[in-house]
């Protein structure tokens, strides 16, 4: 489905329409998610505000908490993953693909007391690498719950077979950013 049924201004970088009153209306897109992803997107309605949000996003300013249902637990209850992972998603078809490093905070929630080995974890990415918690997460024994790239897929087809939702169980849920309203 679409969040925003408008035409797009590649130039301006923003979506523009009329409203039934024809007055010109514009907002521009401060993030964005995975597409399985679920949670927050910003929206700006003010082009200032939106320039201060995304040089706040490129200078790596903002604090995103994501929630995520894993298969395992973490070695630790609480720390910092510091991994090199591939620097694009299509890094498979490359013979020699370029690592970035990637930092996720992580903390352990919760873990189920029966059935499965699941827990809840609440990550905190440090940087902003493609797929980053994702590709975190699997790395270090703890694949989400639904991801049909990075996941353990045998655990997801028996996990698949009990749930409802047929979905990637990883959520943002809290964006923080700092804006001073300027006032004359």
């Amino acid at each position: 489905s679409t969040l925003i049924r408008a035409d797009y201004d590649f130039d301006q970088e923003c979506y523009h329409w009329k409203t039934p009153a024809g007055q010109r209306r514009r907002c521009w897109l401060i993030n964005r998610l995975d597409s399985p992803t679920s949670g927050i997107l910003l929206i700006a309605l003010n082009e200032a505000i939106s320039r201060v949000v995304k040089h706040q996003f490129a200078q790596h300013q903002v604090h995103k908490t994501y929630y995520a249902l894993v298969r395992n637990r973490p070695d630790k209850d609480r720390g910092i993953w510091e991994d090199f992972i591939p620097k694009h998603a299509d890094y498979r078809q490359s013979r020699h693909p370029q690592s970035v490093r990637a930092q996720t905070q992580f903390k352990w929630l919760a873990a189920s007391r029966s059935g499965p080995p699941i827990s809840l974890l609440e990550l905190c990415p440090i940087t902003g690498r493609t797929h980053q918690l994702r590709r975190q997460c699997q790395k270090h024994d703890c694949p989400i719950l639904g991801d049909q790239t990075y996941g353990d897929f045998p655990f997801n087809r028996s996990m698949l077979k009990k749930t409802v939702p047929k979905r990637l169980f990883l959520h943002a849920a809290r964006i923080q950013i700092q804006y001073k309203l300027q006032t004359k």
